[in-house]
Parts: C-alpha cells; structure tokens; sequence
C-alpha cells in the first residue's frame, strides 16, 4: 500500500492506528463495525468538482462520485474494466458512448476545468455538450482530423456566432496513456498535455447555457463522430483550477482513489 494509500497496513495494529483518516471519510461511517474500514469518495455534493468518473464499473450506468448523481448511460460497444493508467479499471469505446444525464452543473457558462486520461491511436471526440448544429459549444473537447492539427488535442467554445479553439502541439493519439486537461477562468481558455499548456487563446464569446446531454465518445451534433480509444479517471470542475493543481492531477505517481470498497482488515 506504501506509495498509493500512503501507509503501510500490514497488520491488525496498523488498522487500529487511528492513521488512515486520509482514507476514510467519517460521514459515511455508521453501520460499519469496528473491524471494517471503507475507503473511497465521500458521497457529499461539491460545488466544485461536479462531475468524477473513475470508470470501475463492471456494469450498469458509468458511476459519478462527485456526490452531484451525473451518471452516465452506455449506448453501443463499450468496453468495462479494461486496464487503466493507474493499474485500476478504465472504460474502452469501440464505437459506443456515454451519454450524461442534462445536469445545469454540467451546463457551464463561467468557468470550468476538465481532467482525464486517455489512450488512442484513433480522432475523433473526447466529451461533447453542443447543440445540434454546433452554433453553441459549452465545451467540445476532441482530438481533431483536421491534417493541420490531426491527432492534437483541441477545445472549442462557442456562444453564438464564432468560435474560440485552444490547441496542443503534442500528438496525443499514439497508443500510450496522456492526461489531457482543458481549461476556461472566464477570459481565456487553454488545453494541458501532461501537465504542460500547450495552448492558450482568449474567448471572442462566452459560452452560453442550453439544454443537452453531455456525451463522452460521440458528438452530441447531428454530424455524428465517434472516438475509439481507452477512457480514465474523467473529471469536472466549476472552477478554473490553477496550473499547479493540473499539474497534480496529471502525475502517475502517489495517491489515486476508485469507488467506494468495505473491506474486512
């Protein structure tokens, strides 16, 4: 356990130690007796990390442990507990996707931070929330075919009439794990590839509110695309988180959490 949970819990005594309250939370701990011990998220609504995905489920809907209840529905081949970053779970689309409850904390029209991990060799979109005909975008990250930024991470915001992109100089798309992180803090947006911005650009219009499933894996517009490739550990944030902590979220090494375990010591 050393270098994940962050103590060792060798033995009886080390359970009983009083020193895993960096693994438990209190809140949820009634009805657990005395020689259990749950690890995990704590099922409490956050104002600021409203959507968190850490794809361990075998079945069923795609689990969200934000505490904000923004499960996701599976629609076509989707593949579940696949080996993920972290030696965890990871979800593999196969020409399925996930498709988000119409959640208004999802609905963003100030800032916001997304966080995940991805593992493709194939374009196409990584989480879409666009009306049908894309004249509003709140956002839309992909990885485009477009030959001049083909295999590139890019986000795109839309309000209205244009649109703002921010994108990577990294080519994402080469079969290996890569922390992608997109970023909005109200006058610009900007896109990270393992833990570095790659790209920045100030916003010609602010995203705007609207009724939409969030999809992950496939557009929500009427010109249907499709990304093939491994999903992991993907996040949300109403906030613009600073650089620092995308730099944290974006490091395979230390703490990592999945859902919520009992287990006898």
């Amino acid at each position: 356990a050393k270098g994940v949970l962050g103590d060792r819990l060798d033995s009886e005594s080390d359970w009983d130690s009083g020193n895993t309250s960096h693994l438990t939370h209190s809140s949820i701990q009634k009805g657990i007796d005395s020689d259990q011990l749950r690890l995990g998220y704590e099922t409490k609504a956050s104002d600021k990390l409203v959507l968190n995905m850490p794809m361990e489920s075998a079945s069923g809907a795609v689990k969200d442990v934000s505490g904000q209840g923004n499960e996701a529905a599976v629609s076509g081949t989707v593949s579940r507990q696949v080996d993920g970053v972290f030696s965890t779970n990871a979800t593999e689309l196969n020409g399925g996707y996930l498709e988000i409850q119409d959640s208004q904390a999802l609905n963003f029209a100030s800032n916001f931070t997304f966080s995940t991990w991805v593992k493709t060799t194939d374009s196409g979109p990584l989480y879409s929330r666009e009306t049908d005909f894309g004249t509003k975008k709140n956002p839309a990250l992909r990885i485009p075919k477009d030959e001049a930024f083909d295999g590139r991470l890019e986000m795109e915001v839309r309000g209205g009439s244009s649109s703002t992109f921010a994108r990577s100089s990294t080519v994402i798309n080469n079969g290996k794990w890569h922390h992608i992180g997109a970023r909005y803090n109200g006058t610009h947006i900007s896109v990270y590839v393992d833990g570095s911005r790659e790209g920045i650009n100030s916003v010609n219009e602010k995203p705007v509110k609207f009724p939409k499933k969030p999809r992950i894996g496939e557009t929500t517009t009427t010109a249907t695309e499709k990304l093939n490739g491994q999903i992991d550990q993907f996040k949300a944030f109403n906030q613009s988180l600073k650089e620092s902590r995308i730099k944290k979220l974006a490091q395979r090494k230390g703490s990592f959490q999945t859902e919520t375990i009992t287990t006898d010591k």
